[in-house]
């Protein structure tokens, strides 16, 4: 069973491109619970991959469940259960995610500019402080905050871009568009606040295709 969950977890860490702290941190935890008896009945598969979610999370690099489950043969339901198991069985406290521990791998990944970057950490974190996302998933917030900085640039991303990279659905990232547009000039940067492309940015339903 060992030799199988190293296995597993350095082939999902290699297609995941997680360093090597991650990855022993990832086999450190799957020695330490794929006995327990909480996990009985989990495929060695899952508990691997419940092992490299929280060592991403443990090493401040967080990914999506949906970037595990892509490298990984099972479901995002699967997934969660195992990883709720691990953290109960460990008593774990394993740190809140952040809308920053994704804006920046996000922005990479669609290949925008690094002040769209910086205005989607500045919109997040303003959305955030004035309650506009209050109980949102710091996910969702990040990939909507990218969506509305693309928005009010000249490297504009569609919705189905974004849901892309960051496996937050498409009526996720359209509903917190339309709470956060009509602030637009509150949540951009000082001096975003009169560009010409910000007076040109899209309004709801305009910015979807």
């Amino acid at each position: 069973m060992l030799p199988l969950g190293y296995k597993e977890i350095n082939e999902m860490a290699d297609k995941i491109n997680a360093p090597q702290c991650i990855v022993a941190r990832g086999v450190r935890l799957f020695e330490e619970t794929h006995e327990a008896p909480i996990l009985q009945h989990r495929s060695i598969a899952a508990s691997a991959a419940a092992c490299l979610y929280i060592a991403c999370r443990l090493e401040k690099a967080p990914r999506t469940f949906k970037e595990i489950c892509a490298v990984s043969s099972i479901s995002r339901k699967e997934l969660g259960n195992c990883f709720l198991r691990i953290v109960k069985v460990n008593q774990m406290s394993i740190g809140r995610i952040t809308t920053n521990d994704f804006i920046p791998r996000f922005c990479a990944k669609l290949g925008l500019p690094s002040k769209v970057h910086r205005w989607a950490s500045h919109i997040a974190r303003k959305a955030t402080e004035i309650g506009l996302v209050a109980g949102r998933n710091p996910i969702s917030v990040a990939a909507a905050a990218i969506f509305v900085a693309s928005q009010g640039s000249d490297s504009r991303k569609t919705v189905k871009e974004i849901c892309g990279i960051s496996g937050v659905s498409g009526s996720t990232i359209r509903h917190l568009y339309r709470l956060m547009c009509p602030y637009a000039k509150e949540l951009f940067p000082e001096n975003v606040k009169d560009s010409a492309t910000l007076h040109d940015m899209p309004r709801h339903h305009e910015a979807y295709g």
